[in-house]
């Protein structure tokens, strides 16, 4: 469960955008990941730490979906709408999780394996497809 295999590692032919800013991001949210991986290892993923991983989490990702989301705005991106949807549905999940977590039935596993399976997905499908339309608009 816990093998190195599991940890995400950056790879710009997979994951990168062309952006330098938003690769900077998913760069800090796999980062983020990791973090929480290091602490299952560690067996300090629980309680409140877990909490606390979890709302830097949080907040980091709102961070970076507002990023996105005006990118959306600013060049008229076509896919806005149902990228924005997948971005809602993640956040719903979230605090799907939050709760869990406050009645005490949610453990890192699930988190870690849910946020590492939805933004690999995330980047390497969804965000990559806007790439060349950030990217002819000018966006690098």
């Amino acid at each position: 469960m816990h093998n190195k295999d599991l940890i995400i590692e950056w790879n710009n032919d997979k994951f990168s955008v062309n952006v330098a800013e938003i690769d900077m991001q998913h760069k800090k949210l796999i980062a983020m990941i990791n973090d929480l991986h290091e602490a299952m290892k560690n067996k300090t993923a629980h309680g409140e730490n877990l909490k606390k991983i979890l709302h830097g989490l949080e907040d980091y990702i709102n961070h970076h979906f507002t990023t996105e989301e005006n990118y959306f705005t600013v060049f008229k991106y076509p896919d806005a709408e149902a990228h924005i949807q997948e971005h809602q549905a993640f956040l719903k999940k979230v605090t799907e999780f939050k709760g869990s977590l406050d009645y005490g039935l949610l453990f890192a596993p699930d988190i870690y394996y849910f946020l590492k399976d939805w933004l690999t997905h995330h980047i390497c499908v969804t965000d990559r497809a806007y790439a060349p339309w950030f990217n002819q608009n000018g966006l690098k």
